[in-house]
């Protein structure tokens, strides 16, 4: 099972950059998607070992600031179980996060970002509470891939009460 999500969510991203080549927004609408990878950290490190997901944003830049981006951003990953836990409350069971955030970034000489999200945070199964408030912050770094930015970032979130993930993003606009 778990490979074929995996096998699914590669598939996704090969249509998703196969389309992209022709996709335009409108206005000053910039979208991005991308994977991740993660590791659960402190409470939610005890009871997962990995992760992984997509990740998609909207953004637009700011008129008032140059170079501040600001829209929603999306996020669903898939966390392994661990097979032995000292956690009382761990069943053993994989766990999905989703995230329905805010964005806003900071873009430094077109290569250097800085960013925070904030938003709705939904977990599955719930053992610490279904949905909560989803916070994150990342910096990164833009490099130019057939004219198009590909960003990479490190990001430290928590999704939902005790979910903390330490993640490595890679997203390229559309």
């Amino acid at each position: 099972m778990k490979k074929a999500l995996l096998f699914v969510l590669m598939g996704v991203m090969g249509i998703l950059s196969a389309t992209a080549q022709s996709s335009k927004f409108p206005g000053d609408w910039k979208a991005d998607v991308g994977l991740l990878v993660a590791k659960p950290v402190w409470a939610f490190g005890t009871t997962h070992s990995f992760g992984f997901g997509i990740d998609a944003s909207l953004t637009r830049p700011l008129p008032q600031v140059k170079n501040l981006y600001v829209g929603g951003r999306v996020y669903f990953a898939h966390y392994l179980a661990k097979k032995e836990t000292a956690f009382i409350f761990a069943t053993g069971d994989p766990a999905n996060l989703i995230g329905i955030l805010g964005d806003a970034h900071y873009v430094y000489q077109d290569k250097f970002v800085v960013g925070g999200n904030l938003g709705l945070g939904l977990r599955f199964p719930a053992y610490f509470g279904t949905a909560g408030l989803a916070r994150a912050g990342y910096v990164g770094y833009q490099l130019p891939v057939n004219n198009r930015p590909l960003t990479l970032a490190v990001c430290l979130s928590r999704t939902t009460l005790a979910t903390h993930v330490f993640a490595l993003r890679a997203s390229i606009r559309l």
